[in-house]
């Protein structure tokens, strides 16, 4: 009876042997498999550095007067221009700046012969490299008769044109002279001229790369407009040059009675 129990027993003790060394083989390799695995990953780190880096994801570069949004709507326009601002720095004493000055002018004069002396006039303006704006010569009587002379001169030669006008004349009514310093709106014409032309290239650039038919004719439309702008600014800022760098000089003659 003893013996029948000694051998089931001496079999499954085969078996349980057998299956804890299979569990501690099994055991045994996820353990070098793991630690493998571990070393490799410490190796990698160390090679490539990627731990120790702390990504910045913050843009190197940020526009500040003028930027162009292609996924965003300005002015109607898909990828409009953020119009730029006009940046208007304080003039400050110690700058050195070009003023600008518009001058002009007015003497009314006595002479004995109106249209004589109105002759003359239109000759002195000519000699100092100016012209005439409008010259009129009214009365049939000498003694009634009376010119006005408008010229334009240069205005480095306004206070010798003043001069020669009352040489010219027997005596001297009136003698104004009025000066208008237009710097700073010189300044502000220039500084939007800028931003405009900035601006049409811009345009330009957004022109270059737009595909639909609809982007084309918006940005299109809004160039047109940008160019308008330059357009009348240019114009603005060629009369203003004219008007500083011509003087103006008004002359009324009148008649001796």
């Amino acid at each position: 009876m003893a013996q029948a129990v000694r051998t089931p027993w001496n079999a499954n003790r085969h078996w349980l042997a057998a299956g804890f060394l299979a569990s501690t083989d099994l055991f045994l390799m996820l353990m070098f498999v793991n630690g493998r695995n571990e070393r490799r990953g410490i190796a990698v780190q160390r090679t490539t550095g990627l731990t120790s880096i702390d990504w910045d994801k913050t843009p190197q570069w940020s526009p500040k007067n003028i930027s162009v949004d292609y996924a965003a709507t300005f002015g109607g326009v898909l990828g409009g221009v953020r119009s730029a601002s006009v940046e208007e720095r304080p003039v400050s004493s110690g700058d050195h700046i070009d003023r600008q000055v518009i001058r002009s002018g007015m003497l009314e004069i006595i002479a004995s012969d109106p249209s004589h002396e109105a002759e003359q006039l239109r000759m002195l303006a000519t000699h100092l490299s100016g012209f005439v704006v409008s010259s009129k010569v009214t009365g049939s009587d000498q003694r009634m008769r009376s010119g006005e002379v408008t010229m334009r001169i240069p205005a480095d030669h306004f206070d010798e044109a003043r001069a020669q006008v009352r040489a010219i004349a027997k005596a001297v009514e009136q003698d104004t002279v009025e000066a208008r310093d237009v710097t700073r709106e010189y300044i502000d014409q220039e500084a939007r001229l800028r931003n405009f032309r900035a601006e049409e290239g811009q345009y330009l650039t957004i022109l270059k790369r737009a595909t639909a038919v609809k982007d084309v004719l918006e940005v299109s439309s809004k160039l047109a407009d940008v160019r308008s702008r330059i357009d009348q600014l240019e114009a603005d800022l060629r009369l203003l040059h004219h008007d500083v760098e011509m003087s103006l000089l008004t002359i009324n003659i009148t008649a001796i009675g």
